[in-house]
């Protein structure tokens, strides 16, 4: 599992094949967690997002939210000239660059968009190679964090058990650290070298079969060796395709793009309140849907659209576009007055300002 103790484990086994010990290892394995610090301003944004106008609010978004700023490389690069001014050690900035630098990737190889080059490019990508759950990257993350706690218990022992599996098994560990070390360090390097590969392949194969074009970062890890992708079938559907190295599509469903429900308005009424929806919507910094499913629902005075991801309803965790937003507007006053409520990860629903959004004095034409 891909959280801040794999992010330590791993900086800890880089500091250690690098030849740190004692302090300066635990260090550059707390440092490569440093990123995911922005829970702190991540938390006080969204207290005080509504304070400010829709163009100040989403640079502040870019800055302050989890998995943005703190997750760029001009973040890694800042950290490291700072490290260097502090330190004047060149060999410790150089490892304190690369185990800022593991954290950057393992987050941008699961299934959550990252700005890379923010503020350069404000746009968001990820390569979604590996599974949050990857049991390869867990195991070797854990390793490490597993051999300090056993070496901090052994050196608080008064006298040493010989006979003890425990103390055998640290005494093993301790004489083979650095090949330890090394061969985890290996493996690691070569899965994470090879998967971005593999799944370029599996993509490439699945649309050929499909005679279609599949957008690579589109397709997102829901499971060791499985992932999930879709494309605009037709006018009216997408499809939706589970897909895995070991038998290429496993399982496809088509999903209506747009649900009316409960109308007995025109149909080009309602699109109306579909394209002023959406287009209130791509103005958000988020941008979490890639593949958007309409319903349509009309309640007396009121039209309620609802926007989610035609792929949200077919994984199991947690992934990055599980979410909803939904724009109750006023049919009898076309204009752009609306209220919008989103949906999170969790399931939790609640109205937000309208300055996440650019309005649009037009916006139903």
């Amino acid at each position: 599992m891909v959280n801040s103790l794999s992010h330590f484990g791993v900086g800890f086994l880089i500091a250690a094949v690098l030849g740190f010990k004692g302090w300066e290892r635990i260090c550059l394995g707390l440092l490569a967690v440093l990123p995911d610090l922005d829970f702190i301003p991540n938390f006080l944004f969204f207290a005080i997002e509504d304070m400010f106008s829709y163009e100040v609010r989403t640079q502040l978004f870019y800055i302050m939210v989890h998995r943005e700023f703190f997750h760029s490389l001009l973040f890694i690069l800042i950290v490291t000239v700072i490290l260097w001014l502090w330190k004047k050690n060149n060999k410790f900035t150089i490892a304190g660059f690369f185990v800022l630098l593991s954290h950057f990737f393992l987050d941008y190889a699961t299934s959550w968009k990252m700005r890379p080059m923010y503020p350069f490019v404000e746009e968001a990508s990820t390569l979604g190679s590996i599974d949050f759950f990857d049991p390869i990257v867990t195991i070797i993350s854990l390793i490490p964090v597993a051999i300090l706690l056993l070496d901090y218990r052994f050196g608080r022992l008064k006298e040493i058990n010989y006979r003890s599996k425990l103390n055998r098994l640290t005494l093993t560990f301790k004489a083979n650290e650095k090949q330890i070390y090394q061969v985890l360090f290996i493996v690691l390097l070569v899965w994470c070298a090879i998967t971005p590969f593999t799944k370029l392949l599996l993509v490439s194969d699945v649309a050929a079969q499909e005679n279609t074009e599949l957008v690579y970062q589109d397709t997102y890890p829901i499971a060791f060796g499985k992932f999930l992708t879709a494309y605009s079938y037709n006018e009216s559907h997408y499809k939706v395709m589970e897909i895995s190295y070991w038998s290429g599509i496993e399982q496809s469903v088509h999903v209506p793009k747009i649900a009316n429900k409960g109308t007995s308005s025109s149909s080009d009424a309602m699109m109306s309140y579909v394209k002023a929806s959406y287009d209130l919507y791509s103005t958000t910094p988020g941008q979490q849907i890639d593949f958007p499913v309409f319903s349509v629902y009309k309640e007396n005075d009121s039209i309620e659209v609802t926007i989610r991801d035609a792929r949200s309803e077919f994984v199991l965790f947690w992934t990055y576009f599980v979410v909803e937003y939904k724009f109750v507007f006023d049919s009898g006053n076309p204009g752009c007055n609306y209220t919008a409520y989103y949906t999170d990860q969790q399931g939790e629903t609640r109205e937000v300002p309208n300055n996440w959004f650019l309005e649009n004095d037009k916006c139903l034409e």
